[in-house]
Order: structure tokens, then C-alpha cells, then sequence
């Protein structure tokens, strides 16, 4: 028996409409930020500009100001390029471990340099950080991250460490954001986040955020109202020597007279330097997400 066309027709509709339906763009999820007083203000213009947030490392506050500077790019409709502290060379496998379903041994393994440390960049705020980009991302978001510390070879007299290191950094942080048109954020230790050059115990000291040419730069210091940190420093052995070791710390309170907790203050005693502050309210350490190194295979 021979089906009708108008029959055959109308059925072939119905179908294609229903494919065309199940198949059709899921609806993002509505992003839930908190976004600090004063993010319209950092992120106005912020396709022709790098945004750094210096921190103290190894804190939960560090992280989490980035999340929601993150959160509140992708709401106003900026794709976002996320820049993390650690070798360059691990920007692909960094990326392709945030491909949704995220696994916390994948992102070990993609980034086994970076977990390792135990300065506090490698912190558990950081992999919950991550874990959340991840998560936006699987809702639709265009959120990818790129790595921008160089890799350094061969011996290096102390007092240039400093300067190559940072000036390589410029240099891995313009690469990544030529012919990216979005939001760019980036959290990092303070003393690369200032925007022109100073010395540091008599030692010249040329930081990263002073050499970006890709884009202008927008750069705000850490502000706590004390609290805690987790950080890798030198000490005093008592045999007179140091030793470098990991232990959290107190932090005394730097926050401007006035400023309320989780905003943007935009000004700074020494301009030159940065931009402004954030101001998070009292800190809390956020310790190594793997607290022993010797656990992650090479």
C-alpha cells in the first residue's frame, strides 16, 4: 500500500520538526555570580586590556576574587582567557583537562609541574577554581586558560633570575592574547602584577605586568584585612643556615581606610605600581591541593 503524499508529506514535517527540535541549542544555565563592588568598572573596555589580580599566595581569596571576575566576564558576554602561574609549555594539556566531564587525575596530568609546587599557586581554592571553569564551560561558556611562566634554561646569576623570569612571562602572556577578542584575567604573585619596574632588597626587579605590549594593562593588588596564607619561604635552621619550607603564615591587615570588604578600590599610594585594590576581607590559607609532591608521577 502507497502512502498519500500529502500523507507522506506532512508525516516528513512533523519528524523533521521533531529532530530539528531535539537537536536545536540547549539553553545555557544561568550563572550564579558575586561579583566585588567595582567589577563593571574593571571590566569596562576589557577587550583592549589585561586584567591582573596580584595575590598573595595560597590563600582561598586569591582564587575566589578571580572566579567571580571570571563569572561576571562570561555574564556580560565576554569569552574569557584565564591565565595561570606555571609553565607554558602546559597550556594544551591545562586546556584539554577542562573538557567536561572534569577528573581530578586528568588535571594532574596535564599539569604535573604546577601540582607539585608548594608555594601556594597549586592551592585546593585553585583546583576548585578550575573545576569551576570546567563546569562553565560544559554549560556553554567560551572559558579557556593559558600558562605564561617560561620555561628557563641553563645558569643564571641570581641577581638577573628575576628579570629574565619576568620578562619571559610578558612575553608568554602576549602570545597568548594576540588575536583573542575577550576578556582577559590573570592571578599572580603581586610582585609580577606591578606595572613598572622597582628594587627588592637591592636586587632590580623588572615585573611581567611592566613588559606586556598585546593589550594596556589593568592591574590590582591584593588588600586582606589580615588572616592567613600558605606560602613557600625561606628559614632560619638552628644551625645558623635556611631552608626553604612551605607553612602558612599570618598576614597583617593592608586594607585602605574606608574600603568596604569584596570591592574594587581604584587608586593606589604608589600609582605607578597599580591601578588599585581588591579588598577581600580577612584571608584564609588555602594549602597544596597534593601535599606530597613525591605522589605525582613525572
Amino acid at each position: 500500500m502507497r502512502l498519500q503524499p500529502i500523507l507522506f508529506g506532512g508525516l516528513l514535517a512533523t519528524l523533521l520538526f521533531a529532530v530539528g527540535c531535539g537537536n536545536g541549542p540547549a539553553e545555557r544555565a544561568e550563572l550564579a555570580c558575586d561579583p566585588y563592588a567595582g567589577t563593571d568598572e574593571v571590566l569596562a573596555d576589557a577587550q583592549n586590556n589585561i586584567i591582573f589580580l596580584g595575590e598573595i599566595h595560597g590563600t582561598e581569596e586569591g582564587p575566589g576574587a578571580a572566579r567571580e571576575l571570571v563569572c561576571a566576564a562570561l555574564k556580560a558576554g565576554y569569552p574569557v582567557l584565564y591565565g595561570i602561574e606555571t609553565d607554558s609549555t602546559q597550556t594544551d594539556a591545562l586546556n584539554a583537562a577542562l573538557d567536561p566531564p572534569f577528573a581530578k587525575d586528568r588535571m594532574i596530568a596535564a599539569a604535573p609541574y604546577f601540582w607539585r609546587s608548594q608555594d601556594g599557586r597549586s592551592s585546593e581554592a585553585m583546583f576548585s577554581l578550575l573545576e569551576q571553569l570546567s563546569a562553565w564551560r560544559g554549560d556553554g561558556y567560551d572559558v579557556s586558560v593559558f600558562a605564561f611562566d617560561p620555561q628557563i634554561v641553563g645558569p643564571i646569576a641570581d641577581g638577573d633570575l628575576n628579570t629574565i623570569r619576568n620578562v619571559g612571562m610578558a612575553g608568554a602572556i602576549d602570545d597568548a592574547v594576540r588575536g583573542f577578542d575577550g576578556a582577559v584575567i590573570l592571578l599572580t604573585g603581586n610582585l609580577h602584577a606591578r606595572k613598572s619596574d622597582f628594587s627588592f632588597r637591592d636586587i632590580p626587579y623588572v615585573p611581567a605586568a611592566s613588559r606586556v605590549t598585546a593589550r594596556s594593562v589593568k592591574s590590582f593588588n591584593m588588600s586582606t584585612k589580615g588572616g592567613t596564607a600558605f606560602i613557600q619561604q625561606m628559614v632560619e635552621t638552628p644551625d645558623g643556615g635556611s631552608e626553604l619550607t612551605s607553612r602558612e603564615i599570618t598576614l597583617n591587615d593592608n586594607v585602605p581606610e574606608g574600603a568596604e570588604p569584596r570591592s574594587f578600590v581604584f587608586s593606589y599610594p604608589e600609582p605607578e605600581l597599580y591601578d588599585g585594590v581588591y579588598v577581600s576581607g580577612p584571608a584564609k590559607a588555602s594549602p597544596p591541593m597534593i601535599r606530597d609532591p613525591d605522589t605525582i608521577p613525572d
